[in-house]
């Protein structure tokens, strides 16, 4: 006889209708959340979200008012792709809600981040609560169960929006598995898994699905062993995902070839390079955080908490081991849990040395999500068959109301916003100092010409350059192009060559002695004005073949670096000539640039930004080769006259990403909606 994996389609009558349902459960995150909406505390305590991802938000939401897809950011770095370093979550549907709030004097409204926070959790709660309707759970037993995956664990005290947008998704994941898995409708279940599952590589950061994607393909192994027939299913998973997720993944891929990542070691390690096991060891789960699980606060991690009354209903749930979705789910918690504790288990090393690029998810703990998420889905059974016991709602809703506030009032103690860790002085002192320096900003954008900015990281430790919108020579980033990061900009003559006019310090510097400006913040702004143009031109160039050592070369150079420069690939044929150009910067745009260059013969103009694979030039509208001029920056061949000469980026990666994420998007709609489909034929 075959085994029935459905579950009972009658349900008791003592149940809430689908909208209270859906009130309740709104009314429960809200609720907890509320001293957030109304502005008592914030979840921007921290130096990465107050000092890195703010300054993303804001300068995405600036160039979403100039109707311009932030792609690119000219503002660290001598320019760095933006979408391509992934966390900033350019791709990510959400962040382009928050986009669309009406700013404050062109900042972020407060509020709106706020919101912005709790409409992560409401969707994760949503997504939990789908998945428990979809075991046969009813909805007064559902929305407990979702609460506690939104509020509890590592969704509650994780404080990064792309990590949590990155996991909100994982629930629908789970639910079309288990249906594909079960063989009911398996392509079209599978489909949907894997877009959702391209929707998580969206949200902005990598980890959680990586975790999430290796954890599925674990659990389709033993069933394509059993059901060979299963196997186009699986194909249909893999491709949907790789499809839905191609607009980060493409840009990303081809970023991480060419980039520098600081994962914990102390230089910054290449895309060939594997993150060492000794840091997967210091970011495993420890096992003496498993009291956490139901005891608040037992250790300092405190990502796997659930508390006591959920854990005791997903206990209960085991009362029903019969049945597939709870053996499945069981074993899924078992899997997370593995995976979170990394380098305690040997299980965690053998995916490490098998699994390729599994080394990059370089934090274990953070998979104890998938613990918290099948371990929510348990509770939401657990309660079910408690309340299947009674008869009517008059039972009923009181049972489910008090186990809603029992765990809310435990979720309290460790959740990222109730967390007894700082005083509120001292949580509001991170986002305070992003308001301190207004008026330096101000100044720079009264002078004349386009200039670079040197920031004393230690007094100003934010990101001034998105915050503020101008350019700024270094800033905190979590990767960087290889070709910035060994061209040393901290020397001498590369202040000089990129234009680094003003320092941000409380005194002077080597390199800036004049002082221009005198704040009240104790960071004042001195200036030196023998800095090479944002664009100029040269008429020789020399052909250096290893690029590696050019920096070497330039600094041997440095007093010739305004006639001549170094090429890592055979040099152009340029002229020599008596008489000066002219060039000018008409317009600058993050993604474009216009110039005007009179040239008084055939010569190479050099804009100060650093070349990267997607940037296009137009000399009078016609293509021309972009040249790594000194090793890292942009130059264009230009011929004798009065020229105008554009550079666009224009990244095949991302359109041929956009192109495959979009037919996934069209694909899914052909999938979910029966109806749709129905009409077609």
């Amino acid at each position: 006889m075959a085994e029935n994996h459905h579950p009972a389609p009658s349900q008791p009558p003592a149940d809430l209708s689908r909208l209270s349902a859906t009130l309740l459960l709104a009314a429960l995150i809200l609720a907890f959340y509320w001293p957030l909406l109304a502005g008592r505390v914030t979840w921007l305590d921290g130096p990465d979200t107050a000092f890195q991802v703010l300054p993303w938000l804001q300068f995405q939401a600036s160039e979403w008012r100039r109707a311009t897809i932030p792609l690119w950011d000219p503002n660290h770095w001598a320019g760095q792709p933006l979408l391509a370093q992934a966390q900033p979550g350019v791709a990510n549907p959400l962040n382009w809600l928050l986009f669309l709030a009406p700013l404050d004097h062109g900042w972020l409204r407060n509020s709106a981040l706020n919101a912005y926070f709790v409409l992560i959790h409401l969707l994760a709660a949503a997504c939990a609560y789908r998945l428990a309707r979809s075991l046969g759970c009813r909805r007064l037993a559902a929305v407990p169960g979702a609460a506690v995956f939104s509020l509890a664990g590592w969704f509650g005290v994780t404080q990064w929006p792309q990590m949590l947008s990155s996991a909100l998704w994982a629930p629908l994941v789970l639910l079309f598995l288990l249906r594909a898995l079960q063989r009911r409708t398996p392509l079209v279940s599978a489909s949907l898994a894997g877009f959702f599952l391209g929707l998580c590589f969206l949200g902005g950061h990598h980890q959680v699905p990586i975790f999430l994607s290796v954890a599925c393909l674990l659990c389709w192994l033993p069933f394509l062993a059993l059901h060979p027939r299963l196997l186009p299913a699986c194909a249909a998973f893999c491709l949907m995902a790789a499809a839905a997720a191609a607009v980060q993944i493409l840009p990303a891929v081809e970023y991480g070839r060419l980039a520098l990542r600081w994962v914990g070691t102390p230089e910054p390690l290449a895309w060939d390079q594997r993150v060492p096991y000794s840091v997967h060891d210091r970011y495993s789960l420890l096992p003496a955080s498993l009291p956490g699980i139901v005891l608040p606060r037992y250790t300092p991690q405190s990502e796997p908490f659930l508390g006591f009354t959920a854990a005791a209903f997903a206990l209960l749930a085991f009362l029903r081991w019969r049945r597939f979705e709870v053996r499945f789910l069981a074993a899924f918690a078992a899997l997370g849990l593995l995976i979170a504790l990394g380098s305690h288990t040997f299980f965690h090393r053998l995916l490490y040395q098998l699994v390729p690029h599994f080394d990059k998810a370089r934090s274990p703990a953070a998979a104890i999500l998938l613990f918290g998420l099948a371990a929510s889905a348990l509770a939401a059974l657990g309660l079910d068959l408690l309340l299947s016991r009674l008869s009517t709602l008059r039972l009923v809703l009181p049972l489910t109301l008090a186990a809603s506030a029992l765990i809310l009032f435990e979720v309290s103690h460790v959740n990222l916003v109730f967390a007894p860790r700082l005083s509120e002085t001292a949580r509001l002192s991170a986002p305070l100092a992003l308001s301190r320096h207004s008026d330096l900003a101000a100044f720079l954008r009264a002078q004349p010409g386009l200039y670079r900015n040197d920031v004393d990281e230690g007094l100003i430790p934010y990101n001034f350059g998105d915050w503020h919108g101008l350019h700024q020579t270094g800033g905190y980033l979590a990767s960087l192009t290889e070709n910035v990061y060994r061209a040393r900009l901290h020397e001498t003559w590369n202040k000089r060559l990129l234009g680094v006019r003003y320092a941000l310090s409380a005194r002077p510097t080597a390199f800036h002695g004049n002082l221009v400006y005198l704040s009240n913040s104790g960071v004042h702004i001195y200036e030196n004005t023998d800095v090479f143009p944002r664009a100029f031109s040269v008429h020789q160039a020399i052909f250096h073949e290893k690029a590696a050592e050019i920096p070497d070369q330039l600094f041997l150079l440095s007093a010739g670096l305004r006639r001549q420069t170094i090429l890592p690939t055979p040099p152009p044929p340029l002229d020599q000539c008596p008489a000066p150009d002219s060039v000018q910067i008409l317009a600058y745009h993050s993604s474009e640039v216009r110039l005007s260059a009179g040239m008084a013969c055939r010569g190479m103009v050099v804009l100060s930004d650093a070349w990267y694979p997607g940037w296009r030039a137009y000399v009078d509208g016609q293509p021309a080769p972009i040249h790594k001029a000194y090793g890292f920056l942009r130059g264009v061949v230009v011929p004798a006259g009065l020229h105008t000469l554009e550079f666009r980026y224009r990244p095949a990666s991302f359109y041929r990403g956009a192109t495959l994420s979009l037919a996934a998007l069209l694909a899914f709609a052909f999938l979910a909606f029966p109806r749709l489909r129905f009409r077609l034929h």
